[in-house]
């Protein structure tokens, strides 16, 4: 033992002066560092951000003078411009701080312990990402709308089987489920707690999988930590953020990951075989991936790819059971309110293709679906074609864009689509460009286009991070452990979950739940 102890710390000195711990030194004193500009930065404009975050009053301003409906003071408009500004600078020095650094750590070649070593920096530096981006969902946790008023009420006044495999919503999500189940073994103020934390863990196995992945698009640390950063910011509407009947968004992408990853070993494909099989039965947007392991299997011929298949097609047959039962048996109880049953569902072919289109190429860069986002997905296309070379090697990633796009839309309520249908495409597009932008194979303009293009999605979507939860927090919508409190002396009255939208309340969709005393 002592003898072992003795080599590896002579290993460690000789890796020392091959020049191996150096740059994993700077790497740490630089994140360090990074770190606390951010904290001194935060901790000094801390508060007012955070107060303009939930008012949006700085997006109000300016919008109104978009608009040309504001009267404001020409330095009040000025000032809303500076409070944003600011946010977005601390944001991206941040991040432009993290990948610098991550690059010059890999520029020295450090070697795959080093790797490892800043994989791991990458992933704390990320988890600290998802806690700026609104740390009142860890200091106090809420029920967002299903969560409260279907998953854990059915957790709370059935049985543990009867909630662990009951179908909500019109399909079946398992994940949902037992987090509404496990949600109710502590006591009921801390229940919120238990659905975050399993929104959070699923986000947080995204991160590990991208930090673990062999796949070609996702082959170095910078790759990675790019990719990590796309996952918590592009496409990343607030309606999604830490909700465990909206991690089914980021099921989706998990499975994808499984896809692109290049599998070697029998414990590897265990854990694979297990994931899929509980994506495919708590979400069914995982289920549309099912024909590219198909496919990949009469690529590749490789046995696990046959076996991700058939257990997304046993999920499939699953998922259609649940379907038809809530149609043909629950009808509007399915739903947690009965306007959701009856929404327009008519099929209308150029509003469907219109709004695939857009929610493939336009709104991942930008969302934008004006001039700028339609010319960013001119540019895209035209980079794609240029890059068709390749096209053999990324065909997964057309493949499930073109597939999650169109089935999204078209099983969406009214086959309107939304921002929550497109995060997996946005994401899976983002790691696509960066596949893009290294690859030798193709021209260079293309390399460098897939780069700008890349880069700008990031900037938007960063810029939009903390203000995209604005429409999705309040700090005057009731906290769960005042409903909690309120009910304890009034056991008579509803517990209020969020949201409180005025829009929602004036047509009767309250998201609250009446619970009997225990």
């Amino acid at each position: 033992m002592k003898a072992s102890s003795m080599s590896n710390f002579s290993r460690f000195f000789v890796n020392q002066r091959q020049g191996i711990a150096p740059p994993l030194i700077r790497l740490s004193l630089g994140s360090a560092l990074t770190a606390l500009v951010l904290w001194l930065a935060m901790n000094a404009f801390g508060p007012i951000l955070i107060e303009q975050a939930y008012q949006g009053r700085s997006l109000a301003i300016l919008n109104s003078m978009i608009t040309g409906q504001g009267d404001h003071p020409v330095s009040e408009y000025i000032s809303a411009f500076l409070d944003l500004a600011r946010t977005g600078f601390f944001c991206l020095l941040a991040l432009a701080g993290t990948l610098y650094l991550l690059a010059n750590g890999i520029k020295h070649q450090a070697h795959r312990h080093s790797v490892t070593h800043l994989n791991a920096i990458v992933f704390v530096l990320l988890c600290a990402l998802i806690v700026l981006r609104d740390p009142t969902l860890f200091t106090g946790p809420r029920f967002w709308a299903e969560e409260a008023t279907v998953f854990f009420r059915t957790a709370y006044l059935d049985t543990a089987w009867d909630a662990l495999i009951a179908p909500h919503q019109g399909y079946y999500m398992l994940w949902a489920n037992l987090a509404g189940l496990l949600a109710t073994i502590p006591p009921l103020k801390y229940a919120p707690v238990v659905t975050t934390g399993m929104s959070l863990l699923i986000l947080l196995l995204i991160l590990v999988v991208i930090m673990k992945s062999e796949s070609v698009a996702l082959d170095s640390t910078l790759k990675k930590a790019i990719a990590g950063v796309a996952v918590l910011v592009v496409g990343a509407t607030g309606e999604i953020w830490l909700t465990s009947i909206n991690s089914q968004y980021y099921i989706t992408l998990l499975v994808f990951l499984i896809l692109i990853d290049k599998k070697h070993n029998n414990e590897k494909h265990r854990i694979e075989y297990f994931v899929t099989v509980l994506a495919g039965l708590s979400s069914v947007a995982a289920n549309f991936l099912a024909p590219l392991f198909l496919l990949r299997y009469l690529h590749r011929r490789e046995k696990a790819d046959l076996v991700l298949f058939f257990i997304l097609a046993s999920t499939v047959a699953i998922q259609l059971v649940a379907i038809g039962y809530s149609s043909l048996v629950l009808g509007d109880l399915a739903y947690a309110h009965p306007s959701q049953a009856r929404f327009s569902s008519q099929f209308h072919a150029l509003s469907v293709l219109h709004k695939v289109v857009y929610y493939a190429v336009v709104y991942p860069l930008f969302s934008d679906s004006g001039a700028w986002g339609w010319f960013g997905a001119a540019v895209l296309l035209i980079t794609a074609y240029l890059a068709r070379r390749i096209l053999r090697d990324q065909w997964e990633f057309y493949v499930a864009i073109l597939l999650l796009t169109a089935l999204s839309v078209v099983s969406s309520l009214g086959m309107q689509g939304g921002p929550r249908y497109a995060y997996p495409v946005a994401v899976i597009l983002a790691l696509l460009l960066v596949a893009y932008s290294s690859d030798l194979r193709i021209p260079r303009v293309a390399r460098v286009t897939a780069g700008i293009l890349l880069s700008a999605s990031i900037a938007y979507w960063s810029w939009h991070y903390k203000s995209g939860m604005d429409n999705f927090r309040n700090p005057r919508w009731p906290a769960w452990s005042d409903e909690v409190k309120a009910w304890g002396l009034d056991p008579g009255r509803k517990l209020q979950a969020h949201p409180v939208w005025d829009s929602q309340t004036a047509i009767g969709l309250v998201w609250s739940v009446e619970l009997p005393p225990k």
